[in-house]
């Protein structure tokens, strides 16, 4: 419904007003805004934010927005929040190259292609695509590894959907129980099941990623087989 009590149509124009800032801000001067939540009010297109040069923090969740723009004059803009919203593209965002922190969950971002738009922000810091636990998530995070896609074109990211300093390397290796052939460094249990660490993509320094996990594998192994021989020890005993 709107303020007229009408209801409202996908296809109506709903621009972010001045008079929204205004009611948002509490104030009459858009110049000394820092920071503006204008959240929950059916926006379907950014305006009116050009003389609010001063902001460097802005949440527009909760929207109808369809695409990201007017927002080229907001040149201290640290912080954009457009979480659920009806976005299909990050074009226009390499406009704010002063962006620090993006969060764009619960959008509509479907390709990885829209990533390189993401290149253009020199001091980009974090970005989430849905939530660390994966609620909200947008349709790309659907896309098989889509995170190192980020991070190829991100290499110094601090964090990506809630992982602090990822690193493509912790999404692209999987450390699994495989028949001995299946992998590389392989380690036998007390069992005889061998542990192998099977990389999902070439190019991968699997001896960077292998070492600590193959070391804690073989202090178990250890373990395991000191166990045995006091097991052993203590039925002779008893005989």
């Amino acid at each position: 419904m709107n303020g007229r009590g009408e209801m409202m149509t996908l296809e109506e124009d709903v621009p972010l007003t001045k008079r929204a800032i205004l009611e948002e801000a509490r104030t009459f001067d858009l110049e000394i805004v820092t920071k503006l939540a204008c959240t929950n009010r059916r926006i379907t297109r950014i305006a009116c934010l050009e003389s609010c040069v001063n902001i460097t923090e802005l949440n527009l969740s909760g929207n109808f927005l369809r695409g990201i723009q007017g927002l080229e004059n907001l040149v201290k803009l640290r912080k954009l929040i457009l979480t659920s919203n009806r976005i299909e593209s990050l074009k226009n965002i390499e406009q704010i190259p002063s962006l620090q922190h993006l969060l764009i969950q619960d959008n509509k971002i479907s390709s990885p292609e829209d990533f390189e738009h993401l290149k253009c922000l020199p001091n980009l810091q974090s970005v989430y695509f849905q939530n660390h636990g994966g609620d909200l998530p947008n349709p790309v995070c659907k896309v098989r590894h889509y995170k190192i896609k980020v991070l190829d074109l991100l290499p110094d990211l601090r964090n990506l959907d809630g992982e602090r300093k990822p690193s493509k390397n912790l999404f692209n290796v999987d450390v699994t129980l495989l028949e001995p052939e299946g992998g590389v460094g392989g380690l036998e249990d007390a069992e005889g099941r061998e542990y192998c660490f099977a990389p999902l993509e070439e190019n991968i320094d699997t001896d960077e990623l292998v070492r600590p996990a193959k070391a804690l594998l073989a202090e178990m192994h250890t373990l395991n087989i000191s166990a045995k021989d006091e097991i052993s020890k203590a039925k002779k005993n008893l005989l």
